[in-house]
């Protein structure tokens, strides 16, 4: 599960399918679980639900993969 201003990290399925992460901007799912407004680095907004092997790094996490000392599975 996710909070608002986390960073959400979904790995591509696939050898070349790059990952995709973005901030979590509203809980969308009853009790504050998926599907999940996301923005992206690029600033576009979309509907996520994380699936297997999608990482959350709580917002104090600093924004590389170091951060995951601080990750949980959503």
């Amino acid at each position: 599960m996710a909070g608002i201003g986390e960073q959400v990290i979904i790995r591509g399925r696939h050898l070349d399918d790059a990952d995709r992460s973005g901030v979590v901007m509203a809980l969308l799912g009853e009790h504050g679980t998926a599907p999940y407004s996301d923005r992206s680095r690029d600033a576009r907004e979309r509907l996520i639900v994380p699936r297997q092997g999608a990482t959350v790094l709580a917002s104090d996490a600093p924004d590389t993969p170091g951060g995951a000392r601080s990750s949980r599975r959503p």
